[in-house]
């Protein structure tokens, strides 16, 4: 039962436990996906990266050629590895080389996309969205309705794990067709995507791209008129430049161009901290200033993100929670801080209500610290 009105604060960490990666392993993965280091040979990934980076060029009037792209994509990887940023929001954010933001976009939707297709199924028994959903779910649908009225999940998470768990547990537990279950989601819960998602699902009454829970499809472009993988070093400036009349040419060329379409709609569907910053949805906003608790889970604490939460810069004289697993007791002060100087200075609330970092908290992940901290009720 959730009685309070109650916000979810999810950062990177509160999908670790469906096999997505943290905030400085998506990095690495991003990385890895540019060097080949994934499913495809490196020339391969950054030849796709290229076609949609060229796409979005020749979209919006940018004179670049399919090689020029190729090389942006090149640097991309170089300096993301040789920067260690915080996040790759903040590398996408702050570093301004022309067509770095498309890139680390279209990275972050290939490199998700992947987690997302079997990241469910095999772990409906585990992790701590069970526990939640044992408090939105106490024994009948009409009960469920008024837990999930109190109930506001704010996430800066880009996969959509928690959405498609929670539609699949209820659609399974009422038997209800995808139109009916659909319907019931969406006029109960309320989760909301601070910097974007990898698109919609089908049932879901959102004005963006739909897009299916399951790794993204780049098996057209390894069709070999354009596939670059067998070109040696010599020619593949020369035929990385020919790809545009190549696809022209191609027998499969409307089905590469709607696949093209389709990534570059995708990578514009994610948002960097500058495109969001002081404009979350108003409805988001009020429920958030309304709440009576809130929890941040699995989450780095990273100002700049705090800051998305309180673009008023209101007082919030409420209780603040939050697991901050492997932190160490200087980070855990400077937590403290930045939570007091954002949302509780304004009021005076001070330390009285900011219970992060304590009750020796730094020792447990999501699940155990709901239980042994402080229960969703």
């Amino acid at each position: 039962m959730i009685s309070r009105k109650t916000v979810l604060v999810l950062g990177a960490g509160a999908s670790m436990d469906y096999d997505f990666p943290s905030g400085e392993e998506l990095i690495k993965k991003i990385i890895d996906f540019c060097s080949g280091k994934s499913n495809s040979p490196q020339v391969f990934n950054q030849t796709v990266l290229a076609l949609i980076l060229h796409k979005y060029f020749q979209d919006n009037g940018t004179e670049k050629t399919p090689y020029e792209c190729y090389k942006i994509v090149e640097s991309f990887r170089v300096q993301l590895a040789n920067a260690n940023p915080r996040s790759i929001d903040d590398f996408i954010a702050y570093n301004k080389t022309m067509g770095f933001d498309i890139v680390g976009k279209a990275c972050i939707v290939l490199v998700i996309s992947s987690h997302e297709s079997n990241s469910i199924s095999s772990k409906l028994s585990e992790g701590w969205y069970r526990y939640l959903w044992n408090k939105i779910y106490d024994g009948n649908r009409e009960g469920m309705k008024e837990n999930l009225k109190n109930l506001t999940i704010i996430t800066f998470n880009y996969d959509r794990s928690l959405e498609y768990y929670l539609y699949n547990r209820m659609q399974n537990l009422f038997g209800m067709t995808n139109q009916e279950t659909g319907k019931l989601f969406n006029e109960n819960v309320v989760v909301y995507h601070m910097y974007g998602q990898l698109g919609s699902f089908e049932w879901q009454q959102r004005d963006s791209l739909v897009n299916n829970y399951e790794m993204i499809d780049l098996k057209i472009f390894k069709n070999k008129d354009i596939n670059p993988e067998s070109i040696d070093f010599d020619h593949r400036v020369s035929f990385i430049n020919s790809l545009p009349q190549k696809i022209v040419e191609s027998r499969d060329s409307k089905e590469i161009n709607q696949r093209l379409e389709y990534l570059l709609k995708l990578t514009n569907e994610i948002k960097t901290y500058n495109e969001v910053a002081g404009n979350p949805e108003q409805v988001i906003l009020e429920r958030f200033y309304n709440a009576d608790i809130f929890f941040f889970l699995g989450f780095g604490y990273h100002k700049q993100n705090l800051r998305c939460l309180n673009p008023q810069q209101r007082g919030v004289l409420k209780p603040f929670y939050g697991t901050t697993y492997g932190f160490g007791k200087a980070q855990i002060d400077g937590i403290q801080k930045d939570i007091i100087d954002i949302f509780l200075e304004q009021r005076g609330a001070g330390l009285d209500n900011c219970f992060i970092g304590k009750e020796n908290s730094t020792q447990y992940k999501i699940l155990d610290y709901l239980k042994h901290v402080c229960d969703l009720n």
